[in-house]
């Protein structure tokens, strides 16, 4: 998480990008899954900027997610 002072300046998306980049190069995964609140705006669009497509709800002790993914 990142504090107040620092949102909307690209430091979310570049981690992202950087996970992803290492998920599916050095770790070899096929699938990287984001697991996001629903009412998290920015979130959502962060994964949607990543190429990220919703898969469906999972429960996330006891609340509701959304879950998006990315498939290699």
């Amino acid at each position: 998480m990142l504090a107040r002072p620092f949102w909307g300046q690209g430091y979310a998306y570049e981690a992202a990008v950087a996970a992803r980049d290492h998920a599916f190069g050095p770790l070899g995964r096929d699938r990287l899954i984001s697991l996001i609140r629903s009412g998290n705006k920015p979130s959502i669009r962060l994964a949607e900027r990543l190429g990220e497509k919703l898969a469906g709800e999972v429960d996330l002790l006891g609340s509701k997610a959304l879950l998006y993914e990315l498939r290699r």
